[in-house]
Formats: structure tokens, sequence, C-alpha cells
């Protein structure tokens, strides 16, 4: 799930929230620490996480054979 977060200084940032309460050691270079004091919004993004254009690189059978997967999954 990605969310836009909007801060004080009017910088908004899109990213996926990982922990609200405490700093997370699994990747710290990929991790931006902003303190809840400089955050005014957090919503659920409207903009896909999924590069565009991703599906023109595949073929027609290479869609369906990921739709099929996608909808056997639990």
């Amino acid at each position: 799930m990605i969310n836009f977060i909007r801060k004080t200084d009017g910088a908004g940032l899109h990213g996926q929230i990982v922990n609200y309460y405490q700093a997370n050691s699994l990747n710290s270079a990929n991790v931006l620490l902003i303190p809840i004091s400089e955050i005014v919004s957090i919503e659920l993004s409207a903009v896909s996480s999924m590069p565009s254009g991703l599906l023109n690189t595949l073929t027609k059978e290479d869609i369906l054979d990921m739709v099929a997967w996608l909808s056997s999954a639990n």
C-alpha cells in the first residue's frame, strides 16, 4: 500500500510506511524517518506504485498468465 504524506513544510512524499512508532533496522539506506510533528496528513495514494508502461513489455499470453496466477492466490 502506497501512502501520500504531506509535511508541514509543504513537501509531499509517496511511499510505504514501514513503522509508525519507531525506527526500523531492515534497510536504513532506504528508510526516511519523518518526525510525527512534521506530518500534516497521511492518505492512501491515488498513484499506482507500478511503473507506467510496464504491461506494454508483456505479451498477451504473459498478461493472461499473470491474471490467472493473481486470481488463484488466496
